[in-house]
């Protein structure tokens, strides 16, 4: 089992950066669904944030600037989508995101945005 999520973990890392037109994705629990949403940020940056879940699991893996990419897994909140990963932290509700990392104490608030 373990080797099984660390080959999807490392899939997840790999397709980070690309595009992807499949709106599913497998994860360890069976096939998952995938979401883009871009967030503007009250530091400057936009950041892409890919929500992959199914009934058992739940990643979000963030794009930063620099083509930086983090992998971040849900953990338990009081209310709304809390991912963490390292020293990260990515915590949505509402069409709002924190955007944290806690190693440095800085926090930025984004905020959902539809190019179309």
């Amino acid at each position: 089992m373990y080797t099984r999520t660390m080959a999807v973990i490392i899939m997840v890392i790999t397709l980070g950066g690309c595009e992807q037109n499949e709106q599913e994705f497998g994860l360890p629990g069976g096939r998952a669904d995938i979401m883009l949403i871009n967030y503007s940020c009250a530091n400057g940056e936009v950041i892409l944030v890919k929500y992959i879940h199914n009934d058992e699991n739940s990643v979000a893996v963030l794009n930063l600037k620099n083509n930086h990419s983090k992998l971040l897994t849900n953990v338990i909140s009081a209310s709304g989508a809390k991912y963490t990963g390292g020293t990260m932290e990515w915590w949505s509700i509402d069409g709002s995101a924190t955007y944290t990392d806690v190693s440095m104490n800085v926090s930025t608030e984004c905020q959902e945005v539809n190019y179309l």
